[in-house]
Parts: structure tokens; C-alpha cells; sequence
């Protein structure tokens, strides 16, 4: 059954549409072939190997219409604000019974650091071509400033808790700089003294780009 599903998301990319009427009984036979499939993967017992398979492949449908596949480690059961177009998102309803299975694969109850860390990494692989160029996708450039906001109050809620362990550390962040620049965070400058700025910045040798506007983030 794992693989089955993995050969039918492999089979199904985001490219092959299934909108036009003719194809309505395929797109609603795909769905409920699906949910059957993660219904019986949530009550069975799935082997470590065979959860790992599918924790590295897209394999949540998201959108039947064209056909669209995520990571279950992009999906929270309580989200207040998705992240588009497909960045992180609610678990959509009618999954919302499998939790087990879900969560087996990376899905959390509430978004994670790791996870906003991750919204981060793939706006930078998605420009990877272009990474001295600002990101200009203005879909993209937001979902950069709402994953920032979330890394924050991430972050901020972590502090002096005892259940933070490594596990909810991300092994790398890029942030935003002011030129909307995706840049490793240890290479950026946060600006907490403005009256120093112009001082700072015309010195000779200091070349570090300064960290978008993090109250612009919210939460």
C-alpha cells in the first residue's frame, strides 16, 4: 500500500490537470482513492522504513483539481494563518481523522520553528538561480515575511521553556534582508541602534547586509 501511494504521487505531478468536466469523475475517483488509502495506513502499523519513504515525498493531496501533493511535515492541525500558496498549510478536512498517520510523517499540532525554518529554505531553493537578486514573487516575498513572523514567535515562546530540546532547532535559517535578499541569518546585521547606522555603514570594510524589519513581521 506505501508504495502503491508513492508510485501515485510519483505518477502525478503538479502539472497534470484534472479541471475540465470531462475529467471530474477521475479528479473525485483520485480523492477517494486517496483517503482510503491514508485511512487504512492510519488504524495499520507502518514500518520505520516505510515511513521514512513517505516523510521524503510529497504525498498529502492538497488540491485534486491539479493534482497537488505536499509534505506532511508542511501540514498543522491548528494553524492560525496558512502560508501560500502551498508553504505550510491547515490539514485539510477530510484528513483530519488521521492524525496518527499524519503526524508519523511530520505533521504537528501547531506550526513548529523547523517547519517556518523550512517555508524559508524552499523560497530560497525556488530562487536558488537568482540568489543575488531580491526574491520579487510577491506571493513569495510574503510568505518569507509571515514564515519570519512565525521563526519569532517561535522563538520568543521557546524561551525559558523546558520542553525546547533540539529537535526544534533548525540546522539552518535564512532571513529576509532589507533589500528582500534571502541570506544565512548569521551573515545579517539586526539594526537596534538607528542613530548608528550611518556610522556603521560607512566604514570600509563592513559589507553585512542588515535583517528585513522584523516588527513588520507581526506574529
Amino acid at each position: 500500500v506505501v508504495h502503491h501511494l508513492a508510485n501515485i504521487c510519483s505518477a502525478l505531478t503538479t502539472g497534470s490537470c484534472l479541471r475540465s468536466k470531462e475529467l471530474t469523475q477521475e479528479r473525485e475517483e483520485l480523492s477517494r482513492q486517496l483517503e482510503t488509502i491514508y485511512k487504512f495506513l492510519n488504524k495499520s502499523h507502518v514500518r520505520t522504513d516505510d515511513v521514512d519513504l513517505l516523510r521524503e515525498r510529497p504525498c498529502i493531496l492538497v488540491n485534486p483539481d491539479c493534482p497537488q501533493f505536499v509534505l506532511a511535515n508542511q501540514l498543522c492541525f491548528n494553524i492560525s494563518q496558512e502560508i501560500g500558496p502551498a508553504y505550510l498549510l491547515q490539514v485539510p478536512r477530510p484528513y483530519q481523522g488521521y492524525e496518527r498517520f499524519l503526524k508519523q510523517l511530520g505533521a504537528t499540532e501547531q506550526p513548529t520553528a523547523c517547519q517556518y525554518a523550512a517555508v524559508l529554505l524552499a523560497i530560497e531553493k525556488k530562487h536558488q538561480r537568482s540568489l543575488e537578486e531580491p526574491v520579487c514573487d510577491p506571493n513569495d516575498k510574503m510568505a518569507a515575511i509571515q514564515a519570519m513572523g512565525g521563526l519569532i514567535h517561535c522563538f520568543r515562546d521557546s524561551q525559558g521553556s523546558h520542553r525546547s530540546n533540539r529537535q526544534d532547532r533548525p540546522s539552518r535559517i535564512v532571513l529576509l534582508s532589507e533589500e528582500f535578499l534571502l541570506v544565512d541569518s548569521n551573515k545579517l546585521v539586526f539594526n537596534d541602534a538607528d542613530h548608528m547606522r550611518k556610522r556603521l555603514t560607512e566604514s570600509a570594510g563592513f559589507k553585512h547586509p542588515f535583517v528585513y524589519s522584523l516588527t513588520s513581521c507581526g506574529d
